[in-house]
């Protein structure tokens, strides 16, 4: 497969894009991600790897994951929905957990609770997925709810209202 540079030339995957290899590329988003802790950089690496290899679901998953982590939270909404599209979605079982609480913080508090529900229902006694996860994802889903119904951004007073009305499981 062929990738096409801002000047018109045609690189090949194993090829150098603008002078830097693929491999390069990867190198320095695990660095920027890992050791630099600088999630918006590493964000921009991977989207320039995605644009030589775009079905690549580990390239993908990285990407939303340094988006939230940079709190560029749509584009991050987009990458974890991305990798949910693709046939090996199953590869990454706490893409939906990650993705309801992008969700969460952009105020779709709606799409949140259908995916907290979905992944708790969908992981629970899944031995792959830390039960870390599945007792956070219910906590969140009470808070979604909680913001949701009371109008309140406040998180003491979101819980308390999810405990109240009972809507936390």
């Amino acid at each position: 497969m062929a990738f096409v540079g801002l000047n018109g030339q045609k690189f090949d995957q194993s090829e150098n894009l603008y002078g830097v290899t693929y491999k390069q590329i990867i190198r320095d988003a695990q660095d920027a991600f890992e050791l630099d802790k600088d999630y918006f950089t590493a964000m921009r690496r991977y989207a320039t790897a995605i644009e030589i290899k775009p079905k690549d679901i580990d390239l993908r998953y990285r990407y939303a994951e340094s988006a939230r982590m940079a709190g560029a939270f749509l584009l991050a909404e987009t990458g974890y929905a991305d990798v949910l599209n693709l046939r090996e979605a199953d590869t990454y079982p706490i893409t939906e957990f990650w993705l309801a609480n992008v969700k969460t913080m952009l105020g779709a508090y709606t799409d949140a609770i259908v995916l907290y529900d979905k992944f708790i229902e969908e992981q629970l006694g899944n031995e792959d997925v830390p039960s870390y996860y599945i007792d956070r994802q219910k906590r969140e889903r009470g808070l979604s709810l909680g913001k949701r119904y009371c109008g309140r951004t406040e998180k003491r007073h979101c819980t308390a209202f999810a405990r109240r009305y009972k809507y936390a499981k």
